[in-house]
């Protein structure tokens, strides 16, 4: 899709009743019945024209009039309402018609093996839903390791498939925040961030509360629990010995499921494919296992933090352990948006937080953002109550260059309600011309604890690179769609970070609405337990207890 097609098509949405020439308009209906992506933009933007020109026009019934000091508040301006427009209504229902009469032409046109390379698989909804050979794991520290099937270090991500130490150890945290240190000589295979089979060797497994669900095999047993803390050896007759740390852990031999044994703290016990052993055949001492490695793991890394904690003429503080100029966040409101442009001062998670009523007040930061395709982690709390209009939705933190579809942006929101796939209320990360969609709805008037970790690469497969956490647990994905990841900070449209407001300048209020608390940039991508700590105490890592209260 070219720049010109954008505009032929931002012209018919946009332009009052014949103000396209005939020649422009059948120019652009070819365009859109030969160019799926043209058409796809096409039916996107008229369901979002459509939806704003109904939001928009009538918004002083619909908000409470509130006003606070230390915002500028331009008055409205007045604009003719979309919704009478019949350029707009015809082009809903050409896109339509034209969707209609593409699916048709390629059913004919393409033979059943010529679809199998472009149907869309069944949405797979169990927690280990995954695209093929997406990272489900990192290696977070090692001890004089050494692999046998390829090179490994510290900070690398691992994809489905086995993992063969030859000696030393190796520690393992899967995207769902459990963990594995193994112990060489082992093989360990990665199935999804919830699922590993240990296929022979030695490891200690950890599984937190964030990671509720995860399941060990080995080739005679299954483990699984939550909260729990265990080590496990497999010997080459595939035999399994398990010896409990903390919590409790559920064993079943693999062929005899009825004989299923709750293990807690300080037991151990030895299971073969079929049963499990008397307390006499116990092999290994609990000590003889790697119960943690020496730190450092990775690198601490520096970070932006806005508290909310202290506002001083407009101004809030940004508190990082960065040693650059700090970047205060400057509450403002947006040219053009109505005098009831507000932001108040609230209870929040951990001290003070902001409310924002989604009538044109946000947050502007002059820290331009991490640039290109560099690693990043954005952390906060947000509150948005139940029925939140969709006018809300974008955005809570954003920057870098609007209205490209080159993955030159970085925003993150929540996703429309009545959109054709994904969630409706769940985060949404989104790029320019490509996004990632979560599955748990934020619009339940609670506090929720965002995490969006972005792992760096310049692979156009968004999900291979993106996390997304809700109150420390992974996020099951939704919707995506594909495109390279290439924040841009240095045109002349590029915008700095903003809280609260999409990048773009259409719609003035078009704003965020809702509580935000706790605001954390990082030029890195944190691991699970560093995201659980952040949700449970509000400590990044390297940050001491009493800098964080």
């Amino acid at each position: 899709m070219t720049l010109e097609t954008m505009e032929l098509i931002d012209s018919l949405l946009e332009g009052e009743a014949g103000s396209m020439t005939e020649q422009s308009f059948a120019q652009l209906q070819d365009v859109l019945r030969s160019d799926p992506k043209a058409l796809a933009y096409y039916c996107e933007q008229a369901e979002i024209h459509g939806r704003l020109a109904w939001e928009l026009g009538d918004p002083e019934n619909q908000y409470a009039s509130v006003n606070v000091p230390n915002i500028s508040t331009p008055t409205v301006q007045k604009r003719k309402p979309l919704i009478h427009s019949p350029v707009l209504w015809a082009g809903v229902a050409a896109c339509l018609a034209v969707a209609l009469i593409f699916t048709l032409r390629q059913g004919l046109e393409n033979t059943p093996e010529s679809l199998t390379s472009t149907t869309i698989p069944t949405e797979d909804k169990s927690a280990g839903a995954q695209i093929k050979n997406s990272p489900v794991a990192r290696i977070t520290n090692t001890r004089e390791a050494v692999w046998t099937n390829a090179p490994h270090q510290s900070g690398d991500w691992l994809s489905p498939g086995i993992v063969k130490l030859h000696s030393g150890s190796a520690e393992i945290i899967f995207d769902s925040g459990a963990q594995i240190i193994l112990q060489g000589p082992a093989e360990l295979k990665l199935i999804t961030p919830h699922h590993a089979d240990l296929l022979i060797g030695k490891a200690t497994v950890k599984i937190p509360s964030q990671a509720a669900g995860f399941k060990l095999d080995t080739p005679s047993s299954i483990f699984s629990d939550q909260n729990s803390h265990f080590s496990i050896a497999v010997d080459s007759d595939k035999s399994s010995e398990i010896h409990v740390i903390k919590g409790l852990v559920e064993a079943t031999p693999k062929t005899n499921s009825e004989l299923t044994r709750v293990l807690s703290r300080q037991e151990s016990a030895r299971i073969t494919n079929s049963t499990i052993l008397a307390d006499n055949r116990i092999k290994y001492s609990a000590d003889s296992f790697d119960q943690a490695l020496p730190r450092p793991s990775l690198p601490t890394s520096h970070y932006l933090h806005w508290s909310i904690d202290g506002e001083d003429q407009g101004k809030l503080a940004e508190t990082g352990n960065h040693e650059n100029t700090k970047f205060p966040a400057t509450i403002l409101a947006r040219p053009g948006t109505s005098t009831h442009a507000s932001a108040d001062f609230i209870t929040g998670k951990f001290g003070q937080a902001i409310q924002l009523n989604g009538r044109g007040a946000f947050l502007s930061s002059p820290f331009p953002g991490v640039a290109g395709s560099s690693a990043r982690t954005v952390c906060f709390w947000v509150r948005i109550a139940p029925g939140t209009h969709n006018r809300h939705a974008y955005s809570m933190i954003a920057w870098g260059t609007p209205q490209t579809q080159k993955g030159e942006k970085w925003q993150v929101g929540w996703h429309r309600q009545g959109s054709v796939t994904g969630t409706a209320g769940a985060v949404r990360t989104e790029f320019g011309g490509g996004y990632i969609v979560g599955s748990t709805d934020l619009r339940d008037g609670r506090w929720h604890h965002i995490a969006v970790v972005y792992s760096g690469g310049k692979s156009s497969e968004v999900v291979e690179h993106i996390r997304q956490y809700v109150d420390g647990r992974l996020e099951k994905v939704s919707a995506s769609q594909a495109v390279s990841i290439n924040t841009v900070l240095t045109t002349k449209s590029a915008r700095p970070t903003y809280i609260g407001r999409r990048l773009e300048d259409d719609y003035p209020e078009f704003s965020f609405k809702g509580a935000m608390d706790e605001i954390y940039i990082f030029p890195t991508a944190l691991t699970p337990g560093q995201i659980e700590e952040l949700y449970l105490n509000n400590r990044a890592p390297g940050e001491t207890t009493e800098a964080a209260k």
